[in-house]
């Protein structure tokens, strides 16, 4: 089935060519590995990528002859920029004093209980470990 793909810095997307169905749509922080071009496979493209129904899975491309380099340098320039733009506007750190503005009441409840006895397999009075 010959298919669409559009790679950026937020995502990979997975088009059919004929009737313009979206296959599969991954945001970039998903994918954790990419691959292509080796000698034996030269003509596959394979990612790994999480998504919330499938969790994680392997997604494998077989592209036209000579592309599948071509494919694999995209992934790899979409990565480097979104690294990029993470460095230039890293996200603010989170300090336990901003975490706690405007917390007003317990995190607990009320009235505090004794955790229960537990019984536990290897718990023998008197016994020494070994």
């Amino acid at each position: 089935m010959p298919i669409t793909l559009t790679v950026s810095t937020s995502s990979l997307n997975l088009m059919a060519a004929d009737c313009k169905q979206i296959i599969a749509n991954h945001h970039m922080q998903s994918i954790s590995f990419a691959s292509g071009g080796d000698p034996d496979t030269a003509e596959y493209v394979a990612y790994v990528a999480k998504d919330p129904v499938n969790q994680r899975a392997c997604h494998i491309l077989e592209c036209p002859e000579g592309l599948a380099q071509d494919v694999i340098s995209t992934i790899g320039q979409a990565f480097e920029l979104r690294f990029k733009q993470y460095l230039r506007n890293p996200p603010k750190l989170v300090t336990p004093h901003d975490r706690m503005a405007g917390f007003d009441g317990s995190a607990w409840d009320e009235e505090e209980e004794e955790p229960p006895d537990h019984q536990y397999y290897n718990d023998f009075p008197g016994k020494e470990p070994p």
